[in-house]
């Protein structure tokens, strides 16, 4: 026995994982796990992150793990992203709820924030605002600590790296003029973060800043004080005064990957900006998804005259016999559901808490990622994604909550709903293409047999009304010069404990019904509306 605690350590062998071994190496007894091998480490392990028998040998007896590993750079989402990134992070927190660890803590990123003006000062208590895929599967790692905090007794700290610049790295990063700049994180301070984030006690689910003193300007750095009693001691500008020319020591090669870079960036927002020029306002041909679902078939048939409907659901649609059958997780399918189609809305997927790997993943990830994408191909117009109430579960009963606070999921089918959210704001912002993301209330829909249960009995404050619901379906799918917007969506009695302003500000529209009142006050129309 040496005394040490044992951590694993994946993504050992990388920038951030290699600083952290090279650091904490004699603090710790690391078993240390990365998908490529790691001469003159040893005991390393060499797997993949998706491999749960890899994953199971290596928490073994472990007190803690620092989870590092992943994709670490914006690129497609479902090749390069997802399988890491998302399926990856859930298989390390399932290793880590079979081998009876204490704590894990994961690497987030400053990415999960670009989406905020420059210059402005962000908090960790301040929604985050990804505009990649990558920076958006790192909002989804906070959201499944937060999940299996509360769900399995976890500890979990999400560490919300800067760019970290190890010993090692600090010529080439001079070298290139990557430093100093505001959001740098020198060695030291990232990994005495995380030699915190191990040992610091009593601590349930905590999301932290992790940058030197050189942030303070933009960054809030309040709560690393706060939660893991640590000062950054480093600051860029004092280590490293002066900044090269970034283009100074570039070969042609690198100038020619630079501009070719920043040219598909560009190029991939013109179509979706010509696209709502043409498109927005003359919508005609609906696309809804998840068809045969209650919500669905009532709004067909609430707005049966408005627009023509393409229907789309893995079971047949009842009463529309030209239906299309398919699977959201099957790209070539929702390809051909797209043809003619004006905007669609997006109320496929599985309903409700279930199996993450087998339900969620392929019908409320995948399936969504495809409904975005399959949509800038087709140069639809837009894309109305009904999200959930539950995405804000965490928040203490009878808080009074915004979607400008951060999402607080407290299961993983909330958190892929978060997770529809980003991907659609990171597909208005590199495919062009128009989102709004609804969080929806209870819908009081009559077929649905959760209500049927429910009669006699006074609504939640959270329902909404199939007129507030289906006004807002409306407004959203013909909205103007609406390049992305997340909007709550409930009637006038969840007032109290929802932040309703968005729907009127952005939409334009303000809740009409109040269940709760015409429930107390016997009217029997609630139902109707």
């Amino acid at each position: 026995m040496t005394g040490k605690r044992r951590v694993l350590l994946t993504g050992a062998a990388g920038r951030v994982g290699t600083a952290f071994r090279e650091y904490a190496g004699d603090r710790y007894d690391l078993v240390c796990f990365d998908r490529v091998a790691m001469p003159g480490v040893p005991g390393a392990i060499v797997g993949d992150l998706n491999d749960p028998a890899a994953l199971d040998r290596a928490a073994a007896g472990c007190d803690a793990i620092v989870h590092l590993g992943g994709r670490a750079n914006p690129a497609d989402f479902l090749s390069r992203i997802l399988p890491p990134n998302v399926t990856g992070l859930y298989q390390v927190f399932e290793a880590a709820v079979r081998a009876k660890v204490r704590r894990v803590v994961v690497a987030s990123s400053v990415q999960v924030e670009t989406g905020y003006p420059k210059g402005t000062r962000i908090s960790v208590e301040m929604a985050p605002r990804p505009s990649n895929t990558y920076a958006a599967s790192k909002v989804f790692a906070e959201n499944v600590g937060r999940v299996y905090a509360r769900r399995h007794r976890l500890s979990v700290v999400a560490v919300r790296f800067g760019m970290v610049v190890p010993p090692r790295l600090v010529g080439e990063y001079l070298r290139w003029g990557q430093i100093p700049n505001e959001i740098a994180v020198t060695g030291r301070d990232a990994c005495e973060i995380l030699i915190r984030a191990v040992e610091k006690e009593g601590i349930d689910f905590a999301v932290v800043p992790a940058f030197s003193r050189n942030a303070r300007a933009i960054r809030d750095l309040s709560e690393l004080r706060d939660v893991l009693g640590y000062e950054p001691q480093d600051d860029a500008f004092e280590l490293w005064p002066e900044r090269r020319d970034p283009h100074a020591h570039m070969t042609l090669g690198h100038r020619l990957h630079h501009l070719r870079h920043d040219l598909e960036r560009w190029w991939a927002r013109i179509p979706g900006r010509l696209r709502r020029t043409r498109r927005i306002g003359a919508v005609r041909r609906v696309l809804v998804t998840g068809s045969a679902g209650y919500v669905a078939t009532a709004f067909r048939r609430w707005a049966g005259d408005r627009y023509r409907f393409t229907c789309f659901d893995r079971r047949p649609t009842p009463g529309v016999p030209d239906a299309l059958v398919g699977d959201l997780a099957d790209r070539r399918a929702v390809d051909r559901a797209m043809h003619g189609v004006d905007a669609v809305l997006h109320l496929g997927g599985a309903r409700d808490p279930a199996d993450f790997m087998r339900v969620i993943l392929p019908d409320n990830i995948v399936g969504t990622c495809n409904v975005y994408e399959s949509a800038a191909r087709a140069g639809v117009g837009r894309v109305v994604f009904a999200s959930t109430l539950q995405a804000e579960d965490g928040y203490p009963r009878g808080a009074r909550v915004s979607v400008d606070m951060p999402a607080r999921p407290l299961n993983l089918y909330a958190a892929a709903k978060v997770l529809g959210e980003d991907l659609g704001r990171t597909a208005a912002y590199r495919l062009g293409l128009p989102v709004v993301a609804l969080r929806l209330g209870w819908v009081l829909v009559p077929e649905d047999p959760e209500w049927r249960e429910r009669e006699g009995r006074e609504p939640p404050a959270i329902t909404v009304t199939m007129r507030d619901c289906f006004e807002v379906f409306v407004r959203a799918l013909e909205a103007r010069d609406l390049p992305f917007a997340l909007l709550p969506v409930y009637s006038r009695s969840a007032a109290a404990v929802k932040d309703l302003s968005p729907l009127k500000e952005v939409l334009g529209y303000e809740p009409q019904d109040d269940p709760v009142a015409d429930f107390r006050a016997g009217n029997q129309l609630i139902l109707a509306r």
